[in-house]
């Protein structure tokens, strides 16, 4: 049996597995299933490859979600892999019509990477029903995944189980709950990918991370800048001259295996 390989990368904690050899598009899903289930701190699998041209590396996520971390992650790999220290890294996202750019400085055994993030698509309010109670809950929707901005301390029991009803409601992808606590600064990401079927509290989530400001921003006049605590590390969230960026440090040690 081929042996199919793929790369770890540590974006704030939030554990991405990227996969460097050719796979059919319709193994894709039992693949990252067989990856997740051999790598327990692992959150999410994505498939890379070169751009033709070389000028770009391409990247599908295994649910056809969009994850600004396993962009960054992306960016990163080729970094390592050309021996390139700086500069500006081009990742064409499946689902998303314009390349992103990463902007990479290595400094040691780690790199600081800014991604511009594809802005949303829309932000508007839903009202969500759960258990006979009704909920207001502003949604930032980008291509292949929507956010939820959730701050009034839902329980956790509630977010596990609303979390796939809503995604159903909303037909996407992939959808996340971002349980924000303003007072700390802090986030705590739940992510659900209806296919392969993973929920998971996530260690950080850049997308998520990108729909908060949008939130936090909305109607403001000037810039924004907000450092945000997730679990695996911080995020610096930015909105700028009407477009999003996030800031963070990526370890450059990358675990190659293979499946």
């Amino acid at each position: 049996m081929e042996q199919i390989a793929y790369s770890l990368i540590n974006p704030a904690g939030n554990i991405t597995a990227l996969v460097t050899s050719p796979v059919m598009l319709d193994r894709e899903k039992s693949v990252a299933r067989a990856i997740l289930d051999k790598e327990p701190t692992c959150e999410q699998v994505g498939f890379v490859s070169e751009g033709k041209d070389g000028s770009h590396i391409n990247l599908r996520m295994a649910g056809g979600e969009f994850c600004g971390n396993a962009t960054i992650s992306a960016a990163i790999l080729y970094c390592e892999r050309t021996g390139t220290e700086s500069g500006d890294i081009y990742v064409k996202v499946y689902g998303v019509s314009d390349l992103i750019p990463v902007t990479v400085k290595k400094c040691g055994d780690y790199y600081e990477c800014e991604i511009k993030m594809p802005n949303p698509l829309s932000m508007k309010e839903e009202l969500f029903q759960f258990e006979n109670h009704n909920y207001r809950y502003p949604v930032v929707d980008f291509a292949g995944i929507s956010h939820v901005i959730i701050e009034d301390n839902m329980p956790i029991y509630m977010a596990e189980t609303a979390i796939k009803i809503w995604c159903d409601r909303l037909k996407v992808k992939g959808i996340g709950f971002m349980l924000y606590e303003k007072e700390h600064g802090s986030l705590r990401p739940l992510v659900y990918v209806k296919e392969p079927e993973t929920m998971c509290f996530e260690s950080s989530c850049a997308s998520g991370t990108a729909a908060l400001i949008t939130y936090l921003s909305h109607g403001l006049k000037e810039d924004l800048e907000v450092m945000v605590r997730e679990p695996g590390g911080n995020i610096t969230a930015i909105a700028r001259d009407g477009a999003i960026f996030l800031r963070e440090s990526v370890d450059a040690a990358i675990i190659d295996k293979t499946i």
